[in-house]
């Protein structure tokens, strides 16, 4: 009895041994997983931390590339700037041409005003000639000779105006020649033979006047106006350098 009592014991005992070795597997296999499954967090974080790397990556390339852009933007302002000023200089250059040739036409007119003025006028009459003969025959003959002849007649007016002095010279030549005359009677019968000559000459007519005329008040005005244009464009061109100092040195 004692011995089927021990064998029981024994019996139990190993069972319990079994159980205990079980529940230490189980448990060591529990470990496992743990360990299993610890190791898996540990690769899910580098996972994860990988990830996070690659986003800061991503991050500073888009940062870089938007200071790229940034800088692009930049030297397009930069560009526009350059053509600003581009643009100021060439209408610059453009109103200083402007006002060159605003100078030159003051100094054209200036030399206008300068240069005289002449003006000759000539007028010229025609010559004229009459001739008349009567003749009466065969007793008595009766001749009648009529010459008149006119010659040329020549008025000359010059005028010269200059800034200061107006000058009108009228010259007038009259020439009128010889008027001659002739009657002859001749009478057969009586044999008398009578002849009248009447000669009258004219002679040449000569008529100068010299008009001088001083034109001051027409040069005082003329130069007032030519003072005026000449103030008005000197103050334009003032403020117009003025305006450009302005715009090309701005007051802060």
């Amino acid at each position: 009895m004692l011995q089927l009592l021990l064998l029981v014991l024994l019996l139990q005992y190993l069972r319990q041994l079994l159980l205990l070795l079980l529940l230490l597997l189980l448990l060591l296999l529990l470990l496992l997983l743990l360990l299993l499954l610890l190791l898996l967090l540990l690769l899910l974080l580098l996972l994860l931390l990988l990830l996070l790397l690659l986003l800061l990556l991503l991050l500073l390339l888009l940062l870089l590339l938007l200071l790229l852009l940034l800088l692009l933007l930049l030297l397009q302002l930069l560009l526009l700037l350059l053509l600003l000023l581009l643009l100021l200089l060439l209408l610059l250059l453009l109103l200083l041409l402007l006002q060159l040739l605003l100078l030159l036409l003051l100094l054209l007119l200036l030399l206008l005003l300068l240069i005289t003025t002449t003006t000759t006028t000539t007028t010229t009459t025609a010559t004229t000639t009459t001739t008349t003969t009567t003749s009466t025959t065969p007793t008595s003959s009766t001749t009648t000779t009529t010459t008149t002849t006119t010659t040329t007649t020549t008025t000359t007016i010059s005028t010269t105006t200059t800034t200061n002095t107006t000058t009108t010279n009228t010259t007038t030549t009259t020439t009128t020649t010889t008027t001659i005359t002739t009657i002859t009677t001749t009478n057969t019968s009586s044999s008398t033979t009578t002849t009248t000559t009447t000669s009258t000459t004219t002679s040449t007519t000569t008529t100068a006047t010299t008009f001088t005329t001083t034109t001051s008040s027409c040069r005082s005005s003329s130069f007032n106006i030519m003072k005026r244009l000449v103030n008005s464009i000197s103050t334009l061109i003032c403020r117009f350098h003025h305006h450009n100092k302005q715009i090309l040195n701005p007051v802060v």
